[in-house]
Formats: structure tokens, sequence, C-alpha cells
């Protein structure tokens, strides 16, 4: 890997370099992942910005707990059993694939797996780790499919303990 001077990590990102030595340190970027086409642009995304900024990347995944409404009259929402444990390991193969993709780029990277709902944990996780940005993608849905599954970006941007950059998928024809 090439290491850029300050002068150099500067220009890469259209500043001088009195104005990189005065930015706010971003040491740790957490990348949560579905492993979705949204998630892997997030990624490479962040793999660029740790680059420049010589950060490292905590990628983390969240297994949803699905929960059901048994009768829709009654408030209150049950949890189904827990995954099964191959479907655990398959997730712990696919983030351990991932993070050697990052530490090829010569960068340190940690994985983490929780349980609970997407928005609340990775807002926690990053409160924990201590993270100074979260990179995250976004499905793109819009209009009642937003409103009725919810936006874990937007659930993220409002309540994160640290700056969110949200990477939308592309759509077609190239448009962002």
């Amino acid at each position: 890997m090439v290491q850029l001077d300050e002068d150099d990590r500067a220009k890469a990102i259209g500043a001088n370099p009195d104005e990189l030595s005065m930015a706010p340190l971003v040491r740790r970027i957490l990348v949560p992942t579905d492993f979705s086409e949204g998630a892997h642009r997030a990624l490479t995304l962040a793999i660029k910005f740790a680059k420049l900024l010589r950060a490292a990347i905590d990628l983390l995944h969240v297994q949803a707990m699905p929960t059901y409404t048994p009768v829709p009259s009654v408030p209150g929402a049950v949890p189904l059993p827990p995954p099964v444990p191959e479907a655990a390991e398959g997730i712990r193969e696919s983030l351990a694939v991932l993070a050697a993709g990052v530490r090829e780029s010569a960068l340190e990277c940690q994985t983490g797996t929780v349980e609970g709902i997407p928005g609340d944990e990775i807002v926690d996780y990053a409160t924990k780790i201590g993270a100074d940005l979260i990179v995250m993608g976004t499905h793109g849905r819009g209009g009642l499919r937003r409103v009725l599954l919810g936006s874990v970006a937007e659930k993220v941007l409002r309540a994160a303990c640290c700056p969110v950059l949200v990477v939308p998928i592309r759509r077609s024809g190239g448009r962002e």
C-alpha cells in the first residue's frame, strides 16, 4: 500500500494541509452490513475514507429479531425463536470474508454481530466502540414501503452519537 504524506492526503480530499490538521479526527469507522448491494457500496466508500484518514473499520451485522402479533387487536409482540446456529455460522463466515477484503487494503478491521432491532443496535454499537463515523448503505425504499417497513438508516441518522454517511443504492440509468 502506498502511504500518502499530509500534502497528498489533503489534496486527495480537496483541502489544504492546514485544514486537514484541524479537521476532526476520524479513527474508527463503523460499517453496518446486511450483505446487500447497498451495504457493499457503503463498505467500498468506507475503505476509501479509512485509507485517507488512516482509520480502522468495524463491520457489524445485526440479526434482526422478527416479531409477530398473535392477535391483531391485542397489543404487544411475541419474539420468534432465535436463528438456527447454521445461520449464525454463515453470518460469521460472510463477515470474515468482508474483513479479509478490508485487511487486504492494509486497514485494521474488527467484526461484530448482535441481535435486536437494527437501528437501535447500530447506534448502541457505535457508542460502545467509540465510532467516529458510521458509513451505511440504504435499500432506497420510498413511499408506502418506507412507511410500513421503516428505515434503518433514518433511525441511525436521528439517534447516532457521531456523523453518519448514508450511501444510496444506485438506481437504473446510473442515477444516485
